[in-house]
């Protein structure tokens, strides 16, 4: 299948490594409710903590530098320095992942049922890109689409009227929450042209 084209408008600046960032879908742990603080957990600053944005119940959009041999997350103190908001880090997050996976994406159809590899640690997260689907596989979601993002490195979709691969898309899941790492979430998700949503037979 002919890789689609992912358009971005490039804005790095290396004199601020926040304009590096790059989105990233991380599964989250809630806090029960009426739970108390646990004495023993290291408390972190809140210049210090991780900026996020919610993508459900289950996950939230994080931001990510590269630093070589790992990916440092964003913090408030970053978006202080470079005096910009959570929407500007989300728009250059996106924008970056663009570029980040642009050469090296591939889609395969698997029989119906179609996976995306784009280097290992992104692919989930370009569920949230919503050009690559309006755009690029515009042919494929005119009629809809089920994704599944059991873990970072894992999206498979398939058409809504074809429920053998709905039941691929299951079984994946099932098959990846069974010792695999770095795990997302267990829910089907469905495109719409604004957005995805939690799937519901």
């Amino acid at each position: 299948m002919a890789v689609p084209k992912i358009t971005s408008n490039n804005h790095r600046d290396q004199n601020q490594p926040i304009y590096n960032a790059i989105a990233y879908l991380k599964a989250i742990e809630p806090i029960p409710e009426g739970s108390e603080p646990d004495p023993t957990e290291v408390v972190i600053p809140d210049d210090q903590r991780p900026i996020c944005r919610p993508f459900d119940e289950n996950m939230a959009v994080f931001y990510v530098i590269d630093v070589g041999n790992a990916y440092r997350f964003v913090d408030r103190q970053d978006m202080t320095t470079a005096g910009i908001d959570g929407d500007r880090l989300h728009d250059i997050g996106m924008t970056n992942l663009a570029d980040k996976v642009r050469p090296v994406i591939e889609v395969t159809d698997r029989g119906g049922v179609y996976t995306v590899t784009c280097g290992g640690d992104f692919e989930a997260t370009l569920l949230l890109h919503m050009k690559f689907w309006n755009i690029g596989l515009a042919d494929y979601v005119k009629d809809g689409m089920i994704a599944a993002i059991p873990a970072r490195d894992i999206l498979a979709f398939c058409p809504p009227s074809y429920p053998q691969g709905i039941a691929s898309l299951e079984t994946l899941v099932e098959h990846i929450f069974d010792g695999g790492d770095h795990l997302l979430t267990k829910a089907l998700y469905e495109y719409t042209p604004d957005g995805w949503h939690v799937w519901r037979r």
